[in-house]
């Protein structure tokens, strides 16, 4: 009996808590490439990568806690080229599937003044369908309610689908 009040004082008290981390703003897509893993990985974990299909210029340090840029416009001052001041969080490479994944942080844009300086958090799964197909999965999290965060979360949630679909694209194309 003691058991099932220890059960239920922890649902009781710790999963509401659970729940509503759970419904934090988040930007979820979900799409498959036509590439490889190996191809995929190189594409998002490399400098020469990103600017292969994302932008213009890009920083990949490759190394936890290293520097994870990605500036659309490279001539701009400081604080207006893009995704500035990310960080590479963390990474997966060896699951026995052969599943990877990167996780970095991500700025928002300048125009968004009034939280252009925060930071949220991108997480891509890519996940080995056959030797040529991988399916990418990404999170975007770290929103705030704020009205303008809600604007982020609305910009976003058109534009990651758009990058993915891009990248699908320039992965066919390459091929």
């Amino acid at each position: 009996m003691r058991k099932i009040w220890i059960i239920l004082g922890f649902w009781l008290g710790i999963a509401p808590q659970i729940s509503a981390a759970q419904l934090r703003p988040m930007v979820y897509d979900d799409t498959r490439v036509e590439a490889g893993i190996e191809e995929v990985w190189t594409d998002w974990t490399t400098a020469e990568g990103l600017e292969s299909f994302f932008a213009p210029r890009a920083i990949v340090d490759g190394t936890i806690g290293g520097t994870y840029e990605v500036w659309f416009a490279p001539d701009a001052p400081k604080g207006q080229r893009g995704a500035e001041d990310g960080v590479l969080l963390g990474w997966q490479r060896d699951s026995a599937d052969g599943t990877r994944m990167i996780s970095f942080s991500w700025k928002m844009p300048p125009y968004m003044e009034e939280i252009s300086e925060s930071m949220t958090v991108v997480q891509l799964w890519m996940i080995p369908v056959d030797d040529d197909t991988t399916r990418l999965r990404l999170f975007h999290t770290g929103f705030g309610d704020t009205e303008a965060w809600l604007e982020a979360e609305r910009y976003f949630e058109t534009t990651w689908p758009e990058v993915l679909a891009a990248y699908a694209k320039h992965v066919a194309e390459t091929d």
